[in-house]
């Protein structure tokens, strides 16, 4: 190499060396003049992998609380419609579309009104004076009645 290593890379240097290093069987180094350059890089190098992976951190600890959270909050839901169907109670709209008042049970709805009642299974609605529709909406179907009196049971989760 005649002592021109200007056109050779760093890189190239070392490669070289290493591989004079295997055939000869003696370690063979390679000395750059600018040694204290190269210990810059690699503390440089060592501070953005260490920012690197702080945020890491911080991103994988955000994730987790905002899951937690999330958990926290599907849990809460769970419980509420556990019990809802634990109690075996459901919501009824019923709505009076005639033109005069009707009765459900002792409640007296008006002309175009509605009210909501919760019926568990066994229980019955004793509908009388209807004149006109009367719509009941469940939480799965409407229906709607053109009778004067009737009943409406819930049973065995048939409405």
């Amino acid at each position: 190499m005649n002592g021109e290593f200007d056109y050779f890379s760093n890189v190239s240097l070392i490669d070289i060396a290493k591989r004079l290093s295997s055939m000869l069987g003696e370690e063979i180094n390679v000395i750059f003049e600018d040694e204290e350059l190269k210990e810059e890089v690699k503390l440089k190098t060592k501070d953005t992998t260490h920012n690197k992976l702080r945020i890491f951190q911080f991103l994988m600890v955000a994730f987790l609380i905002v899951n937690l959270i999330f958990l926290y909050f599907l849990i809460q839901d769970l419980r509420f419609y556990n019990s809802i169907l634990r109690r075996n109670i459901y919501t009824l709209n019923i709505i009076n579309r005639g033109t005069s008042e009707i009765y459900v049970n002792e409640t007296v709805i008006p002309p175009s009104q509605d009210i909501q009642i919760q019926l568990a299974f066994g229980e019955n609605l004793e509908i009388h004076g209807n004149q006109g529709e009367t719509i009941i909406e469940t939480p799965l179907v409407k229906y709607t009645v053109k009778l004067e009196d009737f009943e409406v049971s819930l049973s065995y989760g048939n409405d």
